[in-house]
C-alpha cells in the first residue's frame, strides 16, 4: 500500500519534495515492502539507519557476520528451500537463504538476499546464488544473479493460490538453473588443480635419485642420474 504525499513528507522531515522526488519515495517504499514480504526484516531500524556505503565483500560480510539472525524466515523463504531442496535432491538444511533487506549490500549493490546452496565438489563448499526483488520495472535493478518481480498477491498463498505458486516455482527455477552454471564454473578450476597435483605426484614419484652401485671390483660408489 502506498503512503500518501503527506506522510511521505513527514518520513523527510516536513520537507517539500518535487513530484520527482514523491514518486520516487514511493517507488522505493513499495520495493522495501515487498523485499519485506518475501525475506522479513534483516536488521532493527536503528541498525540499518547507521550503516553507510561498504564494498561489495564488506557489504556482504556485514550481513554474514550476524550470523543466523539474519536468516530468512518468512513462509515464502521456507517454501522456496524445499522447492530447491527437492529439485536438486539435497536436504533442506543443505540450504540458507541469508536477508540483506536495507543493507548496504542492499541499497548500494542491489541485492536483497542471498541463497546459499551446499556443494563439495566446489572449493568453498557452497554456491551462493544472489537475489533481488521489484516492484515494478521503474524500481528494477539488473545487479543480482536472480531477479524477480513481487506478485500482485504479494507473497502470500492466502490472496491468490495460482498467482503465488507460480511466482514460486519460477523463482525456484532460476535459482537452479544459476546453481547448475556456477557450479561448472567453480568446478572447472579446482578440476585443474587435482590435475596439476596428481601430475606433480607422478613426477615426483619417477624423478630420479642417487642410487648406490657396485663396480666389478665390488667398491661402491654414487652415480647421478640426468634429470
Amino acid at each position: 500500500m502506498k503512503q500518501s504525499k503527506l506522510e511521505i513528507n513527514a518520513v523527510h522531515g516536513g520537507k517539500r519534495k518535487t513530484n520527482f522526488e514523491i514518486n520516487r519515495a514511493e517507488d522505493r517504499m513499495d520495493m522495501e515492502v515487498a523485499q519485506k514480504e518475501a525475506f522479513g526484516d534483516s536488521m532493527s531500524e536503528k541498525e540499518l539507519k547507521t550503516m553507510n556505503y561498504e564494498y561489495y565483500k564488506n557489504a556482504m560480510d556485514l550481513v554474514k557476520a550476524k550470523g543466523k539472525e539474519t536468516e530468512a524466515i518468512t513462509e515464502f523463504s521456507k517454501e522456496l528451500k524445499k522447492k530447491i531442496a527437492k529439485k536438486i535432491s539435497i536436504e533442506e538444511r543443505q540450504i540458507k537463504i541469508i536477508n540483506a533487506v536495507g543493507t548496504p549490500l542492499d541499497k548500494y549493490h542491489g541485492v536483497s538476499a542471498w541463497v546459499e546452496i551446499a556443494e563439495q565438489s566446489i572449493v568453498g563448499g557452497k554456491v551462493i546464488i544472489t537475489l533481488d526483488i521489484f516492484a515494478d520495472e521503474e524500481n528494477r535493478r539488473e545487479k543480482a544473479d536472480v531477479i524477480f518481480q513481487k506478485p500482485e498477491c504479494g507473497f502470500s498463498p492466502k490472496v491468490d493460490d495460482e498467482e503465488y505458486n507460480e511466482t514460486l516455482s519460477s523463482v525456484a527455477e532460476n535459482i537452479i538453473n544459476k546453481f547448475k552454471i556456477k557450479t561448472n564454473q567453480l568446478r572447472e578450476p579446482r578440476a585443474q588443480t587435482e590435475e596439476l597435483r596428481n601430475n606433480a605426484k607422478k613426477i615426483v614419484a619417477t624423478k630420479p635419485t642417487f642410487e648406490e652401485k657396485k663396480t666389478k671390483e665390488g667398491k661402491p660408489f654414487r652415480v647421478r642420474r640426468h634429470k
